[in-house]
This record gives C-alpha cells, sequence and structure tokens, in this order.
C-alpha cells in the first residue's frame, strides 16, 4: 500500500488546527510542515521498506542510522543502493534539503505549540462552545476546570 495511502494516527488533528487563520502561516508553518514531514517518511518507505512503520515520524538521519544498523550485509548494501539511487533521482541536496526542512518544520512547531495564556484559552472555549464543538467529554464545564487545572500547576510551589 502506497505511503499517501495509510495515514498516521492523530494525522488528521495534526493538520486541522482551526486557529490557525492567516493563509500565509498556515501555508508556511502547518502544511509545508506536513509536505517536509511526509517527504521524510516517504523516503525511508522506499529505502527501508521492511522497517517502516506508517505510524512513526522519521527524519533523514533515521534512514542513514538504519541503514547502518542492518544486521545482514547483503540487505545492508541493498538499502545503501537504494538510497543512493533515490538520492541521484530527487536531486538530493543534503546540508539544503535537510536544513530547509528543519527550518519548516521548526516553525510548524511554534505554530501548532503556542504560547498560552488565560485570556486565549478562554476566548478559544468561547468560540469552540459557540460552535458547538464543546459536547460529551469535553463540555464547557470541563473545559473551565482544565483552564483552572492549568493556571494552578503554572504557579509556583
Amino acid at each position: 500500500m502506497p505511503y499517501n495511502a495509510r495515514c498516521p494516527v492523530g494525522v488528521s488533528e495534526r493538520m486541522a488546527l482551526p486557529y490557525v487563520s492567516d493563509p500565509v502561516e498556515r501555508a508556511q508553518s502547518l502544511l509545508l510542515g506536513e509536505l517536509c514531514w511526509r517527504i521524510q517518511a516517504m523516503m525511508y518507505e522506499k529505502v527501508l521498506p521492511n522497517s517502516y512503520d506508517y505510524k512513526k515520524s522519521y527524519k533523514i538521519k533515521h534512514i542513514e542510522e538504519d541503514i547502518e544498523e542492518l544486521a545482514d550485509e547483503k540487505q545492508q548494501r541493498e538499502a545503501q543502493r537504494r538510497w543512493a539511487e533515490l538520492k541521484k533521482k530527487l536531486n538530493w541536496k543534503k546540508s539544503r534539503h535537510t536544513r530547509a526542512m528543519k527550518s519548516i518544520q521548526d516553525s510548524r512547531n511554534t505554530t501548532a505549540h503556542p504560547d498560552l495564556n488565560e485570556e486565549l484559552l478562554v476566548t478559544s472555549a468561547e468560540v469552540m462552545e459557540k460552535a458547538e464543538k464543546l459536547t460529551d467529554w469535553r463540555d464547557p464545564a470541563c473545559v473551565k476546570e482544565l483552564t483552572a487545572m492549568w493556571k494552578k500547576l503554572k504557579q509556583p510551589h
């Protein structure tokens, strides 16, 4: 089954950050970050198909480390050959492409993991409640309790 037919657990949640309304931020941080994440996973799957697990996250360094750690010399040579052919086919520029992906993914992490403050949390809960998205386990009262817990935990001893 090709990579794009499989969607790791949580991917749809990762991609659906509704608080990112700025199209530039969404494009730069979220969509291009997802592109980088998928490229690395797809490369890993092509080079090490027997080791690939769609539930895991991969980096370029994992490909190289895992090739070196293959116990069977024949498998190692075959993986090295596939890796070399793939890099040639993709016109892979190691430092340029790796650094670009890291930079894009760092931006994504900043967007995906924003600084929190009480006002932002209260406003977010109000928006979600108004949109009727606070139901079942995440009812408005429970979200308020969670916000209160966050405030207590944030305080110094």
